[in-house]
Formats: structure tokens, C-alpha cells, sequence
């Protein structure tokens, strides 16, 4: 994707399921080295914990959005005219 020094490509899904959503990454790259270069990235940065990591954060963020939009929508009903 654009100019990273590792050939990858991918694709997020985002299934809604009412209260929550389910998400899923499919994500394919090409270390340099070929077998032996995936074993190092393995070892050295786990390429499954960093995506794990990312959506965490993603999820973290959206959450805490969510959360302060229904305190905020919650503050709005209580107003009085």
C-alpha cells in the first residue's frame, strides 16, 4: 500500500451486530527475504499483535466517541425549554 517498503494489501470488514460490531482484518504481505524474512518479522514484530494492537485502539477510540455523544445526547434531553 502506497510507498511501504513491504508489498501488502488488505481488507477490513466492519459487521454490524446491533449493540456491538464485529470486526475483520484479512491482511496479506511480502517480507523481503521470503520465508526467512517472515520468521525475523515473526520474531522481531509480530506483524498479528501490531494489527491486534491497532484495532484496540480503533475500538478504544470509537467507544469512548460513542460513550461522550450518548452523555452529550443524555445532557441535550435533560435541558429544559
Amino acid at each position: 500500500m502506497g510507498d511501504a517498503d513491504v508489498q501488502n494489501a488488505g481488507a477490513v470488514r466492519f459487521d454490524d451486530r446491533g449493540a456491538t460490531t464485529n470486526i475483520e482484518v484479512a491482511l496479506e504481505y511480502d517480507p523481503p527475504g521470503g520465508k526467512a524474512g517472515e520468521l525475523v518479522a515473526e520474531l522481531f514484530k509480530d506483524p498479528d499483535k501490531q494489527v491486534q494492537r491497532a484495532i484496540d485502539g480503533f475500538r478504544r477510540v470509537v467507544e469512548r466517541r460513542h460513550s461522550e455523544q450518548a452523555e452529550s445526547r443524555q445532557l441535550d434531553d435533560n435541558v429544559m425549554p
